[in-house]
């Protein structure tokens, strides 16, 4: 079995129940690890793919762009992931003319909204950021799962998300209405793209598995 992590319905809308995979949906961040692990208990799923959206650190990606992690780095240092593995998924989206920048994924303890602080972050050298594709891998690390991350920018490093400051949700979005419709409309691109890229990188992986 294939375990596929999204956070948020509109990340899991769009990818289609696929036979062989379960899909699962985490909270935000750190938990998103012990919340999986109670999902799945002690069974070790043949893959564990870390899906859903990003921030672009890397200023010469948009909204709707694919990442597919050839690495991801957190305050622990650097997560590995299997280079064979990555290379299958890039081959499948490739063949279905999907095209992805591979690059190392940062690991963010809070939301990354701001444009100051992605130009900050981006000196460490990572391409995108998100909040649960570390603490999902190093899971998979301590159990022996495989592990890949293939995320959908949300936001390009040149943009604020409307909730940058960090707060209310609600509020944050009333104060900021066109960074929120501009993030709507961004949301719906890269959920298109994730439901595409999912089963074509799937469907490469695959076969290859043990």
């Amino acid at each position: 079995m294939i375990v596929v992590t999204t956070c948020f319905w509109v990340e899991r809308a769009w990818i289609p129940q696929l036979r062989g995979v379960r899909l699962v949906r985490t909270p935000m961040g750190e938990p998103a690890a012990s919340s999986l692990e109670r999902t799945i208990g002690q069974e070790v799923p043949d893959l564990l793919l870390a899906t859903g959206f990003c921030g672009a650190l890397d200023p010469r990606l948009e909204a709707g762009d694919l990442v597919l992690a050839e690495g991801i780095e957190d305050r622990e240092g650097r997560v590995p992931i299997d280079r064979l593995l990555a290379d299958r998924a890039a081959s499948g989206l490739a063949a279905r003319g999907i095209p992805a920048t591979r690059a190392t994924l940062l690991a963010a303890p809070g939301v990354v909204g701001s444009r100051e602080e992605k130009a900050r972050l981006r000196e460490g050298g990572a391409a995108a950021v998100d909040m649960e594709s570390g603490p999902l891998a190093r899971f998979a690390a301590r159990r022996g799962i495989p592990f890949l991350a293939l995320r959908a920018v949300l936001d390009s490093a040149g943009e604020d998300l409307p909730f940058a400051g960090g707060g209310d949700l609600v509020r944050s979005t009333a104060a900021h209405p066109l960074r929120a419709l501009r993030a709507a409309r961004s949301a719906l691109i890269a959920g298109r793209a994730l439901g595409r890229a999912v089963p074509a990188a799937l469907a490469a992986v695959e076969g290859g598995l043990a």
